[in-house]
Protein backbone atom coordinates (compact mmCIF):
# COMPACT_ATOMS: atom_id res chain seq x y z
CA UNK A 1 0.00 0.00 0.00
CA UNK A 2 3.00 2.49 0.76
CA UNK A 3 3.64 2.68 -2.91
CA UNK A 4 0.41 3.58 -3.74
CA UNK A 5 -0.75 6.82 -4.67
CA UNK A 6 -4.52 8.04 -3.64
CA UNK A 7 -6.73 10.83 -5.77
CA UNK A 8 -8.48 11.40 -2.68
CA UNK A 9 -9.03 10.89 0.79
CA UNK A 10 -12.29 8.88 -0.05
CA UNK A 11 -9.51 6.49 -1.53
CA UNK A 12 -7.24 6.40 0.73
CA UNK A 13 -9.93 5.69 3.46
CA UNK A 14 -11.16 2.58 1.49
CA UNK A 15 -7.46 1.09 1.41
CA UNK A 16 -6.88 1.70 5.22
CA UNK A 17 -10.57 0.32 5.94
CA UNK A 18 -9.87 -2.66 3.96
CA UNK A 19 -6.44 -3.53 5.86
CA UNK A 20 -9.07 -3.59 9.54
CA UNK A 21 -8.51 0.02 10.35
CA UNK A 22 -12.34 1.39 11.12
CA UNK A 23 -13.26 4.77 9.93
CA UNK A 24 -16.68 5.78 10.58
CA UNK A 25 -16.67 9.54 9.23
CA UNK A 26 -17.01 11.29 6.20
CA UNK A 27 -16.07 14.83 7.41
CA UNK A 28 -13.54 15.94 5.09
CA UNK A 29 -11.69 19.03 5.67
CA UNK A 30 -9.44 20.60 3.18
CA UNK A 31 -7.22 22.92 3.81
CA UNK A 32 -3.33 25.03 3.10
CA UNK A 33 -0.59 22.83 3.29
CA UNK A 34 -2.61 19.69 1.95
CA UNK A 35 -5.09 18.91 -0.45
CA UNK A 36 -7.62 16.36 1.83
CA UNK A 37 -7.64 15.29 5.61
CA UNK A 38 -10.21 13.10 7.21
CA UNK A 39 -10.12 12.37 11.03
CA UNK A 40 -11.08 8.33 11.83
CA UNK A 41 -11.75 8.51 15.77
CA UNK A 42 -9.61 10.39 18.39
CA UNK A 43 -6.34 9.09 17.05
CA UNK A 44 -6.28 8.41 13.45
CA UNK A 45 -5.54 10.87 10.69
CA UNK A 46 -5.96 10.75 6.63
CA UNK A 47 -4.09 12.99 4.34
CA UNK A 48 -3.79 13.44 0.83
CA UNK A 49 -1.35 15.74 -0.50
CA UNK A 50 -0.99 17.71 -3.74
CA UNK A 51 2.56 17.51 -3.74
CA UNK A 52 5.80 16.36 -2.32
CA UNK A 53 6.92 19.58 -0.53
CA UNK A 54 3.32 19.55 1.35
CA UNK A 55 3.72 16.10 2.65
CA UNK A 56 7.10 17.01 3.63
CA UNK A 57 6.59 19.69 5.32
CA UNK A 58 3.89 18.26 7.31
CA UNK A 59 5.97 15.12 8.06
CA UNK A 60 8.45 17.23 9.48
CA UNK A 61 5.62 18.61 12.15
CA UNK A 62 4.26 15.00 12.87
CA UNK A 63 8.31 14.42 13.68
CA UNK A 64 8.57 17.01 16.20
CA UNK A 65 5.20 16.22 18.17
CA UNK A 66 6.90 12.68 18.15
CA UNK A 67 3.22 11.55 16.12
CA UNK A 68 3.67 8.01 14.92
CA UNK A 69 2.52 8.11 11.10
CA UNK A 70 3.34 5.77 7.90
CA UNK A 71 3.37 7.52 4.40
CA UNK A 72 3.08 6.81 0.58
CA UNK A 73 3.47 8.66 -2.41
CA UNK A 74 0.87 11.05 -1.39
CA UNK A 75 -0.31 10.39 1.80
CA UNK A 76 0.27 9.77 5.49
CA UNK A 77 -1.84 8.33 8.08
CA UNK A 78 -1.43 9.31 12.12
CA UNK A 79 -2.07 6.89 13.96
CA UNK A 80 -0.75 4.82 17.25
CA UNK A 81 1.59 2.27 16.07
CA UNK A 82 -0.41 -0.69 16.73
CA UNK A 83 -3.00 1.10 14.17
CA UNK A 84 -0.37 1.60 11.53
CA UNK A 85 1.28 -2.15 11.80
CA UNK A 86 -2.23 -2.83 10.57
CA UNK A 87 -2.00 -0.56 7.78
CA UNK A 88 1.72 -1.74 6.61
CA UNK A 89 1.15 -5.49 7.35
Amino acid sequence: MTLQSFDSVVDLKSAVTETGVTCDSDQISRGEGYKESLKCGDNVWLTVFDGPEDKQARIETYEKQQSTYVQGENWVVVAPQTTLDKVTG
